[in-house]
């Protein structure tokens, strides 16, 4: 799994370009790469489509709170 700070790196793309691509403000993308607010459901597949598809709507889940309990 790939995270858009992983994305952001590698890539070499700035912050205000990957906003543009995505149709946020750039303040927007950096409370994403903090962990402050996650994309919105609107937001998610154009994060999808700007990366190849490299960063997912799984990579903003934090799965170390996600354990599912057995009954």
């Amino acid at each position: 799994m790939v995270t858009l700070n992983d994305y952001m790196r590698k890539s070499k793309m700035t912050v205000a370009e990957f906003a543009d691509a995505i149709g946020v403000s750039t303040m927007t993308v950096y409370r994403y790469l903090s962990g402050e607010r996650r994309p919105s459901w609107e937001i998610l597949p154009k994060i999808v489509a700007a990366t190849g598809g490299k960063v997912t709507a799984d990579s903003f889940l934090d799965h170390r709170k996600s354990r599912v309990r057995a009954a």
